[in-house]
């Protein structure tokens, strides 16, 4: 295990893979000594800790409001990073928050706008959602949706991040 020494708002976004230092399915004891080292100072933290009621079994750690490490609490492993805000590091070299729906349809004809899900999805790569910003709007168009900028890029180990268990219920391969 890496110890994380230091996040980097720039750091290329790499699918499957992680950000910076922070790798996924690392362990979240890799970013205690970093997280520790802001909230024991006196100055203020530049961290936020934060759970989604619906889905207890994942804590937050929120970093300058511009990257969300989410752990599942019963591995222990981050199993998504979300960029946002501030975070200018991009996904494949050239997409990164702010950039057009389009210019990522371009890169690979994969991509697709889910309507129910409200996210950029892929059709086989279930580990990258972006989202847009079409809150708020009641119906849209395709002009709409190509134009519209990205608000957050989130990569992610799907099978570990979509499973919501009880303490009793662990999948085998989690306890390893």
């Amino acid at each position: 295990m890496e110890i994380v020494k230091k996040i980097d708002l720039n750091s290329p976004i790499i699918p499957e893979q992680g950000i910076g230092e922070i790798k996924l399915l690392e362990n979240a004891f890799s970013l205690r000594p970093i997280i520790l080292s802001n909230t024991l100072s006196t100055r203020k933290s530049d961290w936020t800790f934060t759970t989604v009621t619906q889905f207890p079994d994942w804590l937050n750690f929120n970093y300058k409001d511009s990257l969300t490490i989410t752990i599942n609490i019963y591995t222990g492993k981050i199993v998504s990073l979300t960029v946002k805000n501030q975070y200018t590091g991009k996904i494949f070299d050239s997409i990164g928050i702010g950039s057009l729906v389009k210019d990522l349809f371009n890169l690979d004809s994969g991509f697709y706008y889910d309507e129910l899900d409200e996210y950029i999805l892929h059709k086989e790569d279930f580990n990258i959602q972006f989202d847009l910003d079409m809150l708020n709007r009641l119906s849209f168009t395709e002009q709409d949706v190509l134009n519209s900028k990205i608000t957050e890029i989130t990569i992610l180990n799907h099978p570990q991040s979509t499973t919501i268990v009880g303490a009793t219920e662990f999948p085998i391969e989690w306890t390893k």
